[in-house]
């Protein structure tokens, strides 16, 4: 076997490449045939070579025997030549195998063993190892050379490999290098290099336009030149130390966007975004800073526009009523806020960047109930494109279990993209839907009120003579006798009628009142025993009053009565047990206000009437002003309680309100002015009425109610003359020929009034002295319920008992007092 010859290479016209390729193939061909001389298969393919050139050398030398007579050994060594390059082991197998299988042969062996040519075997095995020890070393001298050819086709491979690597590396350098240059060429940042001593050593085109200076000026020079005169972004002075040079060399780290200003002596300015990195040596070390640099001037300009724009529509929505808002929608479903103001924050409990990144925020805010009817009304908006006006309550993250009613007004606009753009505002209603509730309540209360006063005065007419000629018949009939009887139970029917009559005239704010300035520590002395006496057994009375509350002016028979509703209401409350506690403070006014609206201006008292009961819902609670409504079972509670109180108390010049949560209970808390100088002498009970003898004019055009106010005072001992109005009235006076010691009358009669009558009666002198009955005194002596200075009234209907006292207490005052 021998390595193909190699193709002549002229190596000062032929590529490196080709030489490369040409010489490789030769030692590829040469490492080839070393590896079939050597290798396992290869030898043994030698020894069966071996073994077949000794049978055939032993062949010829006993063919040559036997035909010809020759002994002749060495013919076995011309199949030898055929393993020149098998080595020594196969050379000694072919020679000496052949002469040993001649030997096998009886005649030859004889011949050669007994012979005289017997010296030729031993001569020829001499000469095959000879043979086989030349032959040995031609191969191993080959087998050597095809080691070193072997050795140089792997380094001749590596080369090849090395070549091809350096060719790419130098492609590859070549298309970074034109990378890079592109990049620098087009970047829109200045790129400039400092060395660690804060020289440029390089700077691309871009650094010409930011810096305002040719490449082949800014190289050499130092960053901090005095003619670039650093600022910060509004003009001041810029700290070194905050420098991105003094940053990145103090802490071998990058930076970003470190803006500063450049100014130039001639007034130009710019300012710089700047990011650096460091640039290491082998060692580590900073050798050279590379900063991209990049001229936001623009930008911070835009910047300070848009700022400037934003805090102009932030002043401008600021003071408008509502929340400003934009809200996108798409086809899909989703949705945001691109836009909303800062009022958003103090309505709906959340910062602006929150609501714009995530609406559902907003949305979570709304009352589960209104949530369905909004989701509704903006798909119908949507859809239909038509203005979206919606009132739905928004939970008050200023009051737990409160909330506030928000009414949302915006026109929608589709886009061509699909998505629906609302541009609106939300509107904080809370405070118009209260007024426009209490409006209502008002119209409601107005309307029962305008027909109370329109039935009371016959009805309290009819009312003052049933119990006026229950009492006489009541009088005259046998202590505990059937008639007796059935007249106290006559009498006690018609004063529950007049209860009634009083109830109605409370809440529609009818009431006459007689106001006093009172302590409010003597008001509450006053109606803790009665409080006490109202409820259940197992419920706990508390009292929190400073020491000096203060005064107030209203009428304490009223004002008890309002405690009285609110005690009753509490208990109800409270079937099982629990805490009634009342507080009263001096508050101001804005104090007051946070506490209950519509509060009185100045100082106030606040009276707060807490119990631990049942609580109501907020549709109950809306609703516990209003006349005859009522939680209680039939015939438990007429619905007047509340309302009542509520009349009361704003007649008197203040306001009430109520809050409640299920299952906590229920806060009336009562809102009164401060009343001013000192507070009025206590009312000492009057002594039963006495008899008397005085001359009586009665006048009434109700002729029962006449009838039975004349037979009590006759049987008081009084001259009582009757008439059946004021015409009349006038004539009997001026026919008497004196004075009348009083004069009764009722207010409200045709023809002339009783305050006509009484002005001509004290006017001639006829009498010195009035007294007016009237069943609905108001808009005649009256004003909002209270009776003026110096006027004495009796409303209807009124027991005879009462009749005869005022009677007695006129009769006994001076004439004219």
């Amino acid at each position: 076997m021998q390595s193909p010859a190699p193709k002549a290479i002229d190596s000062d016209t032929t590529p490196i490449g080709e030489v490369l390729g040409s010489t490789a193939e030769h030692l590829t061909a040469a490492a080839a045939l070393r590896e079939s001389m050597t290798s396992s298969r290869v030898r043994g393919r030698w020894y069966a070579l071996a073994v077949l050139a000794a049978v055939i050398g032993a062949a010829l030398v006993l063919i040559a025997y036997h035909r010809f007579g020759l002994v002749f050994p060495f013919l076995a060594g011309l199949t030898m030549a055929l393993l020149a390059l098998g080595g020594v082991g196969p050379l000694l197998v072919a020679g000496w195998g052949a002469a040993t299988l001649t030997l096998l042969d009886a005649e030859y062996a004889q011949a050669i063993m007994l012979g005289p040519d017997g010296y030729r075997l031993a001569v020829y095995f001499i000469l095959v190892l000879v043979v086989a020890f030349y032959g040995g070393r031609l191969r191993n001298g080959k087998l050597r050379a095809l080691e070193r050819e072997s050795r140089l086709a792997g380094a001749l491979a590596r080369v090849r490999e090395l070549h091809a690597s350096t060719q790419g590396f130098q492609v590859q350098q070549r298309a970074e290098r034109d990378l890079l240059e592109g990049i620098l060429a087009t970047s829109i940042a200045g790129v400039i290099v400092v060395d660690i001593a804060g020289a440029i050593i390089f700077a691309n085109a871009r650094a010409e336009d930011v810096l305002g200076l040719r490449v082949s000026e800014v190289q050499g020079r130092r960053f901090d030149a005095p003619e670039w005169h650093h600022t910060d972004v509004d003009g001041g002075p810029f700290p070194d130390d905050r420098q991105p040079f003094a940053q990145v060399r103090r802490s071998g780290e990058p930076v970003f966007d470190v803006r500063h200003g450049i100014a130039w002596p001639d007034g130009r300015r710019k300012v710089l975004s700047i990011n650096g990195a460091p640039l290491f040596d082998a060692k580590g070390a900073i050798e050279a800073i590379v900063f991209s640099v990049t001229d936001i001037t623009d930008v911070i300009v835009a910047e300070r526009e848009l700022r400037a724009r934003d805090q102009r529509l932030e002043q401008i929505t600021s003071v408008m009523p509502g929340i400003v808002y934009q809200y996108v929608r798409t086809a899909a479903g989703e949705e945001s806020f691109p836009y909303i103001s800062r009022l958003a924050e103090r309505a709906i409990g959340a910062d602006v960047e929150s609501i714009m990144r995530s609406p559902q925020l907003a949305w979570s805010r709304v009352h589960p109930d209104d949530w369905p009817g909004v989701l509704e009304s903006i798909a119908r908006s949507q859809r239909d494109l038509t203005p979206w006006v919606y009132d739905f309550r928004v939970i008050d993250r200023q009051k737990d279990g409160c909330w506030r009613w928000l009414s949302g007004h915006a026109l929608p606009q589709r886009m061509a993209t699909g998505e629906t753009i609302w541009n609106g505002v939300f509107v904080d209603v809370t405070d118009r839907r209260r007024l426009e509730d209490e409006l209502r309540q008002v119209q409601r209360i107005e309307s029962v009120g305008q027909l109370a006063g329109g039935i009371a005065h016959d009805f309290n007419n009819v009312l003052t003579t049933i119990i006026g000629e229950a009492s006489l018949l009541q009088f005259d009939a046998e202590p505990g006798g059937d008639v007796a009887i059935s007249a106290g139970q006559i009498r006690a029917a018609a004063e529950s009628g007049a209860a009634l009559s009083r109830q109605l005239l409370g809440f529609a704010r009818r009431h006459v009142m007689a106001p006093r300035t009172v302590e409010v520590t003597a008001i509450i002395e006053r109606a803790v025993p009665l409080i006490r006496r109202l409820l259940r057994e197992r419920i706990t009375l508390q009292l929190d009053v400073a020491g000096n509350v203060g005064r107030v002016r209203l009428d304490p028979a009223l004002f008890d009565q309002v405690l009285m509703n609110l005690a009753v209401n509490a208990s109800d409350a409270m079937p099982d047990g629990g805490v009634l506690l009342i507080r009263c403070g001096v508050r101001t006014s804005h104090e007051a206000t946070m506490a209950v609206p519509n509060a009185p201006i100045g100082a106030v008292v606040v009276f707060e009437i807490s119990d631990t009961g049942a609580g109501m819902t907020e549709e109950t609670r809306r609703r516990a002003l209003e006349p005859f409504f009522t939680t209680k079972d039939a015939g438990k509670g007429s619905g007047l309680g509340l309302a009542t109180s509520y009349g009361i108390v704003t007649q008197a010049g203040g306001t009430m309100s109520i809050s409640s949560v299920v299952g906590q209970g229920t806060v009336v808390k009562i809102v009164l002015p401060v009343a001013e100088g000192a507070a009025d002498p206590a009312v000492i009970p009057e002594k039963p009425a006495a008899d008397g003898h005085e001359t009586l004019m009665v006048v009434d055009d109700d002729e029962p109610v006449r009838r039975v106010t004349a037979a009590t005072l006759r049987r008081r001992g009084y001259h009582v003359l009757e008439a059946p109005g004021g015409i009349e009235a006038l004539r009997l006076g001026r026919e008497l020929g004196r004075p009348v010691d009083l004069l009764v009358t009722d207010v409200v009669m045709p023809g002339m009034t009783g305050v006509s009558l009484a002005r001509e009666y004290l006017a001639e002198s006829l009498t010195t002295r009035v007294l007016y009955l009237s069943g609905y005194p108001e808009g005649t002596i009256t004003r909002h319920g209270v009776v003026p200075d110096g006027v004495e009234l009796l409303t209807k209907p009124f027991d005879i008992q009462e009749l005869s006292r005022r009677v007695r207490h006129l009769l006994d005052q001076p004439a004219g007092g």
